[in-house]
């Protein structure tokens, strides 16, 4: 294992320095002039032909007309209310919320 780790970090080390190198041997400052699109259009031997098909669009029908009476009136949804797992330091869990036990007395009757 620890030859294959040394061999990668040699083959590492020589491709940065390659790189480094090839680098400075490039930056001779001569400006080349960048390649040219000799022809803007493809070759017809690489151009696969396709066949074509028109859209067909269907008619647009009306729909149905709906029957009032099954519409009902809108329920508002339950609320739960879920009780955290702890309420902090000086509040207790009234039923609906965390109260804060400093200002306001627990209820410490029967439950009911």
């Amino acid at each position: 294992m620890e030859l294959l780790m040394r061999s990668l970090l040699a083959f590492a080390t020589a491709l940065a320095i390659g790189g480094i190198l090839l680098g400075f041997g490039l930056a001779s400052g001569d400006a080349h002039a960048a390649p040219v699109l000799t022809s803007p259009e493809a070759s017809p031997a690489i151009v696969e032909k396709v066949a074509m098909y028109g859209r067909r669009y269907r008619s647009a029908v009306p729909a149905d007309p709906y029957d009032d009476s099954l519409v009902g009136e809108a329920v508002p949804a339950p609320v739960i209310v879920i009780r955290p797992p702890s309420c902090g330091v000086y509040k207790y869990w009234d039923g609906a919320a965390c109260v804060d036990a400093r200002y306001t007395n627990p209820y410490l009757g029967p439950k009911g």
